[in-house]
Parts: C-alpha cells; structure tokens; sequence
C-alpha cells in the first residue's frame, strides 16, 4: 500500500510513519519542517521524505495515483494559531490539497482527516458524532471549519478522525498537551497549576493512537466522522492529577484554580467501538497508569563497556578489560557473577553466551532503554548500570572499586551527566551487623572522588537506606523487594487452597533445602518436641560446625537427614508450587532465607503461602509481619501467637513458632477443618491483594507481565532527578 503522510514529522505523524514503515508500506512523507526536526527522520527504503510545504507538491511527486490513503495531519499546534488570519490561510492550503487529490482519490482510496474532540466544546451531555460543535478558540475554529469543507467531498472516500487529547512519548516532544506539561513540570520542579480542575475529557496514549489508526488503514468502515478514543478514558484534570500522583508515588503540591474552561465534555466512542469488534481487533489499550508510567519513565540511556571477545558482547560493568590478570595478576570471571552466572548446576558446562549477555544487560524492556557505549553516548545523560549476582561482590572488588570503569564515565558522574546505579536485589545481606559493603562503596567513591549523591545501591535489604544514613554516607540506599513475580500471575488459583487431610503429615508444611542456622536451630526443635513428623518438611543435610550455639536434639537431627517430600534436594524449587503440598497442609512455616534482626528481606519463601491462600507463621526477619500489615496483608494472631515477630532474639522467635505447633498437635482433622474456615475471608483477602500487587508493580499489558518493570520506574527517577 501507498501511503502519503502530510505532516509526517510531527508528534503523531512520526509515529505513524514509523508504525506503517514496519509493516512495509511504501510511505511518502511532505512536511514543512517547521519545528526543525531533520535528525527524527527515519532512514527506510520505503520512506521518501519530502521537505517542503502541500501546496507543492505537485513539484515533487509524479505517483500521485498510486496513492492509495493520505493521512492530512499538516497543522499547527494549538499554541501557533492565534488569529482568524492562520485559520484561513490553513483553510485555503486544505482546499488546495483537495484539489490536487480529488481526482485520483476513487473507488477505495481514503483521505483522512485529521480533527480534535475539542470541536465538542463544552457540554453537560455525553458527545457523540451527531453532536454539535462549538467554537470555543482559534484551533476549534480551523477544526470545525476544516471539517466542513471535507464534508463537501465524497463520503466514501473522505473520512473525519477526531482524536481524544494525545499524550505520551515521540521522537517529536510535546509538552502543550495537558498530561505531558503535567510531566514535565515536576521533572523540572515547577509549580503545579491547574486551570479548572473538574473539566472533563478524553486523552488517548498517542502508541494507542497510532494502532487504531493503523487498523483503520486496512479496514472498511461507513462512519464520515470517528471519534478516536475510549469511553473510560473521559476524566477530568483533577483525576489524571490523583492517577499521576499515585503511579509517581511522590508528594505533589497541586494548586487547583476553579475557573471556566472552555472545553469541558465527554465523549461517546461506540461508533468506533462497534467498528474495532466488528473486525475483531486485537489492540490492547493503555490505562491511564501504563501511559503514565511510560511517559515518566521515558527514554532510559544505560552506558556500557567495550565489545568483550571472550564473551562476545559488552564487557560486564565493572569487570576488568584483562580479568583482572592486570589488577591481581590471576584470571578470573567478572566479579559481579558468582560460580552460578557461569556453571550451569545440572551439566557442568559453562552458560551460553547468550545467557551471560542477558547478566549483562537484564533491562528488558525495550521501548524505555537504550544501550550505548563510551563512543556512541557523547554528552547525553545516562545511568552506568551493575547488575550485580553474588553477595560476595563487594569483599572480591575491595581493593578494585571503581577502577575498572571507563574514564569517560567516571567524567561524566563527577561531571553530573551520569549516575552510577549498584543493583543487586536478589541478595539481603549488605548493611548488617558484621557486613561491610556499605563501607566498601563509600571508600570506592572517595578514592575516586566521585560525587556521593550520584550513586544509587538497589538492594534486597528494605533497611538499607537506613543502614547508609546511620553511617553519615551521602550516596542512596533503595530497598527492592522483586521476589513476588518469581510466582507465576498466570497460573495464580483463584481461590485459597483447600484443605484435604489425611490422618497423617497434615499440621504444617516447611521447606529446608538449604540448611542455614535459623533452619537448623527450628528443625532441631521441632524434632525435640515429637512434632517434626507432623509436617510435610524438607530438611537438607548440613554440618554440625554450622549451628552458631548448642542445639539440643542436633546430633539425632543430623543422623535422619536429608529429609525429601517427593522431590530431590540437589536442585533449587525457588519457582516451583505443589499443590499437593498446599492441599494437604494446614499452615505453612516459613523459613526465610535471612534471620538477621538488623535486615528486612523478603524472598519468594514468604509469598507462596499467600499466593497459594495458605495460612503461615515466618521465621525471618524480625518485623517481617510488621511489613505484611503496612502492605495491607492480613495474618494469623487470631489463631496463634505472633508476638514472635518483635523478638530480636532468634532463639525466641523459634520457641514462639515451636509452641504454636504443639497447641495445634492436639487437635484431629475435624477441629482444623473449622479453623481453616475461619480462616478464609482472610487467606482470600491475602490472594486477591498479592494479585492486586503483582498488576501494579509488573503488568505492561493485559497479562504480560515484565520482572524489571519496577526497577525501571526506580530508573526513571532516577533519570528524573526525583530520588
């Protein structure tokens, strides 16, 4: 298909072009240039640009009947139309286009024209494209009278698109359209003002935009006139204000100022509704809160090392250009993985390397991130990015630090145009008790002389900005937990799970593949109370040496391990759910990976038993209920005593839990049975707020869900300058 763009360079002309230029299209472009935007010019075989203004391009184009749609986007912006003496000057240049057009514009070939819901006015009634039209400025005037002119034509050739308010990213930038002044004031701290804020109208996320359009392109349909937009996407300022506020989640002071606004309607879309299910479009629309998102996040630059043979793609960021044969005379693998970056566990060969690219460069999400190296990035801003996967990281680097970064991005952080981002989610260990990594990246930055306010740590510890501020640091700590999207939302159950006893193995359900102290001290006492045997329990072999005090019991408890349910120890089941497990269990006890009372960790261990509707006790952190409650999760001290959750004490958040299993090992199925029941508004209450959690946090689609997702939202604050 042939399709000529007239304003093809402008905020959704670029776009369009773009989307039509990937679907092969032969696309021809006219636009006058007038905001000067040579370098968003896409380079295709498919694309001829014409830089000039309609009016001549008779000059240029000799195929004009081969053309078989013109999109008329050729307009000023709202803010360039100021006088009656632009309204007819665009009229006229309309006209002509028309002309050249008329006689080539047959049988199926379209000419669509661009207008606005703004031509709506304002109106208490819901608008459809029956309705009346109002001129309420300039720019309403030249859409209404554009349209009138177009009504003049053929009907089945020459069609109306009135689009909602766009908003969203380009390679054209707005910023006097409403959502993304909003943006863009607080990226630049201005003051929030809004003008009428209870006026009312639709906006479309300009990517959504381009879809429809693009699906109108291919699809016959009998409306003159479409309005382009949603129904549930009319609201008002003061409501695209709270959406903003609430996916930012930043502190907004908003000066609201009750004035008239001249446009203020809703619109009805059926018609276009009607044509999109007639033809069974697959397009998925952006809430308010993806497009949000999205725009606030924008375009991420993340630098990156120099080609690296050996792993033949960038050079890990940090990692030594020799492997450290230079730095310590011995070569070793990137100090950011650890053995389980490079072995793979079941055959003992070394990964694919298009696993060790992915560790490279974990961002996965295309659309926000663009990769460049100390060549390519020139003065742009960026994050320099370590993906970090061991928790021995900081104590291997110790006497390395920074050293092995590129000059160049050390110039550009001590010069502000760069941040340095730490992250390393997956572990909770830095900012305890006898850890040093904190002090290691302060020594790092000073021996650099790197600007501490331009390093950001992401860690798994949620205490850790606090563990820096005790230290009288200045670079930001920012506690991640990312382990609930380890638990896969498509095959959530829909209800909590049922309870089947069998006379046997039924009390509780515990898993201790990994044999750590608190596991081994809980485990022990278990078994000393007669009670281990009532759970379904994993219990992995371990040494004796690794008990930090005298267990009673350790010596018989080392004798009957490894204890397996029905699978094997040797492998991790971090991902993994049994439902079997679950449905023949009354409560979980969960053994966190973490147990330290200086660290806050949360791993997938404490997500199952919500995620599964199971009740649960926790033997981790210390206030790690504390921290379900202010995430709005409810527990269990109805039933039994979580007094456990304030001891700092290890040995006493055992004896808790321990006790709270012998008061339920007196009763039959019967007795548990009934309090499950009880149970129930609550484990439902826990299911249905983690899938709650889980759509916020990570959902980019319906039902296409993105592990980094939050991560870039940290990123993009980063970029904007907010933490």
């Amino acid at each position: 298909m042939h399709i000529l763009v007239i304003g093809g360079n402008g905020f959704l002309g670029s776009k369009l072009v773009q989307r039509f230029i990937a679907d092969t299209h032969r696309v021809t472009v006219i636009d006058n240039m007038t905001y000067n935007n040579y370098d968003t010019i896409p380079e295709s075989e498919y694309l001829e640009f014409i830089d000039d203004n309609i009016i001549n391009i008779e000059k240029h184009i000799d195929s004009i009947p081969t053309i078989e749609r013109v999109f008329y986007l050729a307009s000023p912006r709202l803010c360039d139309i100021n006088s009656d003496d632009v309204v007819e000057e665009q009229l006229q240049i309309l006209e002509r286009t028309i002309e050249i057009f008329r006689d080539t514009i047959v049988r199926d070939r379209r000419f669509y024209f661009m207008s606005s819901c703004s031509v709506y006015g304002k109106t208490d009634k819901k608008v459809n494209e029956e309705s009346d039209v109002m001129v309420t400025s300039f720019y309403s005037k030249l859409k209404i009278e554009s349209e009138k002119i177009i009504q003049k034509e053929n009907p089945e050739n020459f069609r109306i698109f009135r689009l909602s308010t766009l908003y969203g990213r380009s390679s054209i930038e707005r910023t006097d359209v409403l959502i993304n002044n909003i943006i863009d004031d607080i990226k630049k701290g201005n003051k929030l003002e809004i003008w009428d804020p209870d006026a009312k109208r639709p906006h479309l996320y300009i990517d959504d935009a381009v879809q429809i359009l693009n699906f109108l392109v291919h699809h016959n349909f009998d409306e003159p006139i479409l309005n382009i937009g949603f129904d549930f996407l009319n609201v008002t300022k003061r409501e695209v204000m709270e959406i903003i506020i609430d996916v930012l989640n930043i502190k907004l002071d908003v000066d609201y100022q009750v004035v008239n606004d001249s446009r203020d309607y809703a619109v009805d879309f059926t018609a276009l509704k009607n044509v999109l299910e007639k033809h069974n479009a697959d397009i998925h629309i952006f809430k308010y809160n993806e497009g949000i998102w999205d725009l606030w996040v924008g375009n991420i630059n993340i630098s990156v090392e120099d080609y690296d043979s050996l792993i033949g793609y960038y050079r890990p960021a940090t990692a030594s250009p020799t492997w450290y044969i230079y730095e310590e005379n011995k070569l070793s693998w990137p100090k950011v993985w650890g053995d389980w970056n490079i072995i793979d566990d079941a055959t003992g060969r070394m990964m694919s390397r298009a696993t060790l690219r992915e560790q490279v460069t974990p961002i996965n999400l295309k659309d926000n991130v663009t990769f460049y190296t100390k060549k390519e990035i020139g003065f742009k801003k960026h994050i320099y990015f370590v993906p970090i996967y061991t928790p021995n990281f900081f104590e291997l680097n110790k006497h390395i630090g920074f050293s092995c970064v590129s000059e160049k991005f050390k110039k550009d952080v001590k010069e502000g145009r760069a941040k340095i981002v730490l992250y390393h989610t997956l572990e909770g260990y830095s900012g305890g008790r006898y850890n040093k990594d904190l002090d290691y990246i302060n020594e790092w930055l000073e021996r650099e002389r790197i600007p501490a306010e331009n390093l950001y740590y992401l860690h798994g510890n949620l205490k850790v900005d606090e563990h820096i501020k005790a230290k009288g640091y200045k670079f930001k700590g920012i506690g991640v937990s990312s382990f609930d999207i380890w638990l896969s939302p498509h095959d959530m159950p829909k209800e909590p799970s049922i309870f089947e006893p069998n006379g046997t193995q039924q009390l509780f359900l515990s898993y201790n593949r990994n044999m750590r102290h608190h596991r081994i001290l809980l485990c022990s006492n278990l078994y000393e109370n007669d009670v281990l045997h009532r759970g379904r329990v994993s219990v992995g072999n371990f040494n004796i040496e690794d008990a930090d005090e005298e267990i009673e019991a350790l010596e018989k408890l080392k004798q009957i391990v490894p204890i397996t349910i029905d699978r094997t120890l040797d492998i991790n089941w971090a991902n993994d759910i049994s439902m079997e497990d679950y449905k023949r269990t009354f409560l979980s006890i969960v053994t966190e990976t973490l147990y330290d009372d200086d660290i806050l960790f949360l791993s997938e261990k404490i997500w199952k038993p919500i995620y599964m509707g199971h009740p649960f006790m926790v033997l981790g952190n210390p206030h790690t209920l504390r921290y379900l409650h202010k995430l709005g999760f409810k527990t269990f001290d109805k039933w039994w005593d979580e007094s456990y959750d304030n001891m700092l004490v290890l040995k006493d958040r055992t004896n808790v839990i321990v006790n709270n299993i012998l008061k339920f090992k007196e009763y039959g199925d019967k007795e548990l049975l009934e309090f499950r029941e009880e149970m129930k508004d609550i484990l439902t209450h826990n299911q249905k707020l983690f899938r709650k959690m889980i759509v916020s946090k990570y959902e980019i689609g319906k039902n296409n869900f993105n592990p980094q997702h939050p991560i870039l939202k940290i990123l993009g604050d980063i970029n904007n300058g907010v933490i």
